[in-house]
């Protein structure tokens, strides 16, 4: 292992490490039983298979993005659309699930298909910006991720909300419009399977690729290329 690679996992968990110190000292200052409620933090969404369920559930959407953001770093471009782009995807993928006339075997992969392009166009706008006009990527991406995340917030509110629920959700998903489960008391499904396919892909594309090393070398040296 390379120093690179060393200072890359060392990063890592040093942040790691400070947010939890950060999460630490709020509840000690909050809390009225911190011990409890830190123990409570790190175990209680291992506690049962639900539980843990639902932590992959979570997880599985936030892969995708991942992966499409790490390509973006691999680049040396900070593009932080990432949050604009997982919002707006999942306003497209409810709204086509809710409203999907589509058969069973198509409409998820539908919604896939269309959160990924419409959060591939959210990324790309800095992007093009950067490139003709030459701006900042960093502070188009962050300033854009505002607008994004409202407008997504808003649809949501007043398009897809359903009034009889007693929080801000959107109306229920059909069935036929979702992937069915694979692990049993939970609502682990497929996804998860094509998350880590795409993950690997990801790194296929990285380092086993043309394209992907010219990526690696641009972002390691802008003017070398």
């Amino acid at each position: 292992m390379n120093s690179s690679k060393k200072y890359d996992i060392l990063r890592t968990v040093m942040s790691i490490g400070i947010a939890l110190a950060i999460s630490f000292l709020i509840i000690f200052i909050t809390s009225d039983e911190p011990v409890k409620a830190i123990l409570e933090l790190l175990t209680g969404p291992l506690k049962s298979t639900r539980r843990i369920g639902n932590v992959i559930e979570a997880m599985i959407p936030l892969v995708f993005t991942g992966v499409g953001i790490s390509i973006m770093f691999a680049a040396n471009e900070i593009n932080l659309a990432g949050e604009g782009a997982f919002h707006i995807g999942g306003l497209v993928a409810t709204y086509i699930g809710i409203n999907s006339l589509l058969p069973p075997a198509v409409a998820p992969w539908a919604c896939i298909l269309a959160a990924g392009f419409f959060g591939a166009m959210i990324t790309a706008v800095p992007a093009v910006m950067k490139i003709k006009t030459d701006s900042d990527v960093l502070v188009s991406s962050l300033m854009m991720n505002y607008l994004v995340v409202l407008f997504a917030s808003y649809i949501l509110n007043y398009f897809l909300r359903d009034p009889k629920a007693g929080a801000v959700v959107s109306y229920a998903i059909p069935k036929t419009t979702q992937f069915a489960s694979i692990v049993k008391g939970t609502k682990i499904h497929v996804g998860l399977i094509i998350a880590i396919a795409v993950a690997i892909l990801g790194y296929v594309f990285l380092y086993r690729t043309k394209i992907g090393y010219e990526i690696r070398v641009t972002g390691e040296n802008a003017e070398f290329r």
